[in-house]
């Protein structure tokens, strides 16, 4: 049996299915919900910058920035 990478299971389960009581009512994300998303993309990105793997690119250490950025939080 052939295992499935993250990347494809995000495919096939679709990225926007966040939903309200489970009726599929998309929602947007609240803003207790993005700081909580932007200090873990912070810690991540802490952790990238302290060990370093050779496919951390500055391209996404710039999309990290980006992001965080973009979030107004940091």
């Amino acid at each position: 049996m052939a295992t499935t990478g993250w990347n494809e299971n995000v495919e096939r389960k679709g990225r926007h299915t966040t939903s309200a009581s489970g009726f599929g009512i998309a929602t947007s994300p609240s803003e207790s919900d993005m700081h909580v998303v932007t200090d873990l993309l912070c810690e991540l990105q802490g952790l990238l910058e302290e060990y370093a793997p050779a496919w951390y690119s500055e391209d996404l250490h710039d999309r990290i920035q980006a992001a965080v950025g973009a979030s107004g939080s940091r």
